[in-house]
């Protein structure tokens, strides 16, 4: 098992995993991180890949904000 942390720049990728878990929110979508930094935000989406699958994610907006799925 390889675990590595790498940015996530592919919105189906972000999505898709954010979709499949049971707790998902729309808050933690990629469209509402866009949305963000539309607003200004600084957006920096993260993935812990296992072997190239995605099995956690979090995304930070700024320094101030970090959530996890």
């Amino acid at each position: 098992m390889t675990i590595t942390v790498q940015e996530i720049t592919d919105s189906g990728q972000w999505n898709g995993f954010l979709t499949s878990q049971p707790r998902g929110h729309l808050l933690q979508s990629y469209e509402w991180g866009e949305l963000n930094r539309y607003l200004g935000g600084r957006i920096y989406r993260l993935g812990a890949l296992d072997d190239g699958r995605m099995g956690c994610m979090g995304r930070m907006v700024g320094a101030l904000m970090f959530s996890v799925a």
